[in-house]
């Protein structure tokens, strides 16, 4: 054996070994990739490629583009359909993913639903600065379609837009406990719960898509934003909202149904920040619904109990900072002690006759006493008039304005509610901070006759724009306000006083008040006392401030 024997012998030796310690399997040097079935690092069970790349289904397998150009509705689709059917024995429901891009759907939207199959699936996107369907000009973006059973279970990680001008919205989710988690939204409606039990909505930011902003006057709301009706999110029965943010809406938040909270969330440049009782089919009951930390900023109301009852909300914190120009620059001249002001278009801040305050810019000289809040009178479509006594001199450059906020809390049906911890910030004017008779100021149709308040408690409130009072005064009854303050001194409405005060006809037990009673123990301060004696029997009728409590047979004078 020569020298170079060795080394040869111990390499075929070694090999021989290698193989002999392979497992035994079938040889599969001919089988086509996709048939190739392997397993992965530690796992025992060997699958194929398509096997693997089907348990999360991806619309660009399906021929979807994302490149914001052609219309990628088929092919989502189809993946969306597949992921409901049994195809290949497969069980139906799952992930359907969207990489990043810009998916154009039309045709009606996407329907994630089944005919007979209840089952979820969920839509994920990479992100939703990353993922963005851009929706159809009617109905919504993403909903069930209208197939006997909605199987949308979760969308998260992408921008929804519905772009219809009239009722287009991006999602609408009815199948029970459906969520909606970290996503951007636009549409006439933004996310529609309002038909879903126990709907989770986190972590989302709405807006109005810019299609809307365009409306004429005779369909967007007074102040200029845009679109009377439109609703950011709506919720149900049990939802759960939070960490959210609507801006540019009718109404930012709707809740309705029993047990449904919005925690730490914020609604900014809105006509309505949240009312309580309410949904795009238009008014429903809330019971037992909870409002946690909510902010409001240029908002023209902030909050409205329209139909809640048992509901409670704590942690308000509402800017007086006026909401946008509702119109284009304009003209202004002066003639016999009254300036009137010509707008470039619609001024859309209501019919001949309407009196409202607007925050006026313009040249010093033309403001009654340095005052930008300026009572005004519409005398045209395009022009409004406001008192200024002396000649203001040469026409300023331009003239605009907005709006100062209307109330940051209004009553209209509300039973059992408690009002905890509300700030209202700034010093800016409001037509007042807590509007118990659910009065309008820009639109024309007032609610006053179905004010119903029973059992109503404010406390800790610093009410700095003052309490309008109820025109049916009896309702004042139904009200308890505990450490409360409030001044008439920055309201822009005579009807805001410091604090309301009854008189004996509107206690419980006379005629017309809707709080319960006279029940023993109840104590009112009344402003109409007619007797000065402590203890003695109140009925009304002189001057006497006092405080009078129920007996059980009468109300008696006690302070």
């Amino acid at each position: 054996m020569n020298a170079l024997d060795i080394p040869r012998r111990l390499f075929l030796g070694t090999a021989v070994g290698a193989l002999a310690l392979r497992p035994s399997r079938v040889a599969q040097a001919d089988t086509a990739f996709t048939n190739f079935s392997f397993a992965a690092a530690g796992a025992p069970a060997a699958r194929t490629m398509p096997e693997r790349l089907s348990d999360i289904i991806n619309v660009k397998d399906w021929g979807a583009k994302g490149n914001g150009i052609g219309d990628d509705t088929t092919a989502i689709q189809n993946a969306i359909d597949y992921c409901l059917s049994t195809a290949g024995g497969k069980q139906p429901g799952g992930k359907v993913f969207f990489p990043p891009g810009t998916y154009k759907v039309s045709s009606g939207g996407l329907a994630v639903g089944h005919a007979s199959t209840d089952t979820g699936v969920q839509l994920i996107g990479s992100g939703y600065s990353a993922t963005t369907l851009l929706g159809p000009g009617t109905g919504f973006t993403i909903s069930d379609g209208g197939r006997n059973v909605d199987c949308l279970e979760l969308v998260s990680d992408m921008q929804v837009s519905g772009t219809g001008a009239s009722n287009g919205g991006a999602i609408q989710i009815t199948r029970t406990g459906a969520s909606c988690i970290n996503l951007h939204i636009q549409g006439y409606f933004g996310i529609d719960a309002s038909a879903c039990t126990r709907a989770y909505i986190s972590g989302v930011f709405a807006d109005v898509s810019d299609s809307l902003s365009g409306q004429s006057a005779a369909t967007a709301t007074t102040h200029g934003f845009a679109g009377q009706g439109t609703i950011g999110i709506q919720g149900n029965d049990g939802a759960y909202i939070s960490d959210c943010r609507v801006t540019g809406y009718d109404i930012a938040y709707a809740l309705k149904g029993s047990g449904a909270t919005m925690a730490c969330c914020t609604g900014e440049v809105n006509n309505i920040g949240m009312r309580l009782g309410w949904s795009n089919a238009g008014a429903g009951i809330a019971n037992g619904c909870s409002v946690l930390s909510f902010q409001g900023e240029r908002t023209s109301i902030p909050v409205e109990l329209y139909d809640a009852h048992g509901c409670y909300l704590v942690g308000l914190n509402f800017g007086q900072t006026t909401t946008p120009p509702a119109s284009a620059a304009a003209s202004a001249s002066w003639s016999s002690g009254s300036v009137t002001v010509t707008t470039a278009g619609g001024h859309n801040i209501g019919a001949n006759g309407t009196q409202i305050v607007l925050n006026i810019g313009i040249t010093s000289a033309w403001l009654p006493a340095g005052n930008n809040y300026i009572l005004v009178t519409v005398t045209s479509s395009t022009q409004f008039t406001y008192a200024l006594v002396s000649n203001p001199g040469s026409s300023p450059v331009s003239c605009d304005w907005t709006y100062p906020q209307q109330y940051a809390i209004r009553l209209r049906k509300a039973s059992e509610c408690v009002i905890s911890a509300f700030v209202h910030s700034s010093t800016a004017p409001a037509h007042g901070s807590v509007d118990l008779d659910f009065g309008t100021v820009f639109r024309s149709v007032s609610d006053a006759s179905n004010v119903q308040i029973r059992n109503v408690v404010f406390e800790n409130i610093d009410a700095k724009c003052g309490w309008v009072t109820p025109v049916t005064k009896r309702n004042l009854a139904g009200i308890k306000a505990l450490n409360c303050t409030g001044t008439a001194g920055l309201n822009l409405q005579v009807t805001a006083t410091a604090m309301p005060i009854l008189t004996y006809a509107d206690l419980p037990g006379q005629t017309g008040v809707f709080q319960t009673g006279p029940l023993e123990g109840q104590t009112y301060s009344i402003s109409d006392g007619n007797s000065s004696t402590f203890g003695s029997t109140q009925t009304g009728g002189g001057s006497g401030h006092y405080l009078v409590r129920y007996d059980g047979s009468n109300w008696v004078r006690i302070g």
